[in-house]
């Protein structure tokens, strides 16, 4: 739980700027997960929806799946903070800098946040940085 808050004060001090800062917010086995707070955004303020950009950079290949070290995942999500849902918006895979793959939602299905999973970390930061601790 220290560190959630101390994350979630990190992301709240991050300076605006024009280009994208990510922030670690997660290493795994395989990828290493960034947020970015310039585009973590309130989309439906009254009912505390958001919405947020995440990358995922591979630093160990274990999944040998075509995407190699270095390589990343640029992952759209958006949540209803009030309810502790996610869902998935949009993918975009890149290797070595060329865009490889992708993924739109026709339409947004979103799911309860399972607990203590990378989902449930990501909408607590997300909603937290937005909407504050509840």
């Amino acid at each position: 739980m220290m560190f959630k808050k101390l994350l979630l004060s990190l992301l709240v001090t991050v300076p605006v700027v024009a280009q994208a800062e990510w922030i670690v917010l997660d290493k795994g086995e395989e990828f290493t997960i960034y947020v970015d707070p310039d585009r973590t955004v309130a989309t439906v303020k009254s009912l505390k929806h958001a919405e947020a950009w995440f990358k995922a950079v591979v630093h160990n290949d274990l999944t040998k799946d075509g995407m190699g070290i270095g390589d990343f995942r640029l992952m759209k999500y958006k949540f209803k903070c009030d309810t502790n849902e996610l869902s998935l918006d949009a993918s975009y895979d890149y290797r070595k800098g060329k865009q490889i793959d992708s993924y739109v939602a026709r339409y947004n299905v979103y799911s309860s946040a399972i607990p203590e999973t990378k989902g449930e970390f990501m909408a607590f930061v997300v909603c937290g940085y937005l909407y504050g601790e509840e």
